[in-house]
């Protein structure tokens, strides 16, 4: 028991200095938002700032096309000391295959592992790469302008609530390891945060995503599109962790137990 009341204590300790932290942090960017006009201080820079725009969430395709595979090796590895007796490394990069004899003609794309050593741990024969990311956009229209700043923001304002009640659990526990009501409503309260910040990342993704198609790139060479470089490409995502989701819901089934607990704890005193 008394290892679980320094557990506890720890615990407790931990998530107020963590509230503390990034309640300050947030103070900080709306700070930043508000009374700047770039979102910068000296050497410091909001993330998040209406000047540059906020971040929709995307899904990135890359294309290579007719790419040549072929990775990079280091030979003649050797450490260089120069008169100040600094040292640093260097060594040669060559390529582990040969290149076609039409190297040197025309443009030519080549996807390339780099490896320090002259083992080749990976090859791959895959041109297209795709991945989860964010661009920065800003828009002109009240409403969309609206959601994207509740968007840039309701992560960490979840945090900080997330962490305001993890705190006041820990606390209620670090004064006496038993059910009561306010704990049960504590638990049942993180478990809806847990399941309204998902619910709404996932809806404002999906209501930013319907004003757009999708996203590309272009090269153009005096004035022509080059087809055979690297295409790029993102269309709308929908934000959605379905394991903070089920967190939240587990959060309000144990919420339910604990008012359970106190009830027949309750019942229990009354006998005695």
């Amino acid at each position: 028991m008394k290892k679980i009341k320094v557990l506890v204590n720890l615990l407790h300790r931990l998530f107020v200095s963590l509230l503390v932290i990034i309640s300050l942090f947030f103070l900080v960017n709306i700070g930043f938002e508000l009374f700047t006009d770039n979102g910068k201080v000296g050497s410091f820079s909001a993330g998040n700032h209406h000047s540059k725009g906020y971040s929709i969430p995307v899904k990135i395709k890359t294309r290579v096309y007719d790419p040549i595979f072929n990775n990079f090796k280091l030979i003649n590895k050797k450490k260089v000391e120069n008169n100040s007796g600094l040292e640093w490394s260097s060594a040669e990069a060559v390529y582990f295959n040969d290149m076609p004899e039409d190297i040197n003609e025309g443009a030519k794309n080549i996807l390339t592992f780099h490896f320090d050593d002259q083992t080749e741990f990976f090859t791959t024969n895959e041109d297209i790469f795709r991945s989860d990311g964010y661009i920065i956009a800003k828009s002109k229209n009240k409403l969309i302008s609206f959601l994207l700043v509740v968007k840039a923001y309701l992560g960490i304002l979840g945090l900080v609530m997330m962490l305001f009640f993890l705190e006041r659990i820990f606390f209620r526990l670090n004064k006496k390891l038993s059910f009561s009501n306010k704990l049960y409503i504590e638990v049942k309260w993180l478990g809806v945060v847990f399941i309204l910040t998902e619910i709404l990342r996932l809806l404002f993704s999906y209501i930013l995503g319907t004003y757009y198609g999708y996203i590309s790139s272009e090269t153009l060479i005096n004035g022509k599109t080059l087809t055979d470089g690297i295409k790029l490409s993102m269309n709308p995502r929908l934000e959605f962790d379905l394991a903070f989701f089920m967190i939240g819901l587990s959060l309000i089934v144990l919420a339910n137990l604990l008012k359970s607990g106190s009830q027949l704890q309750q019942e229990n005193d009354l006998t005695i």
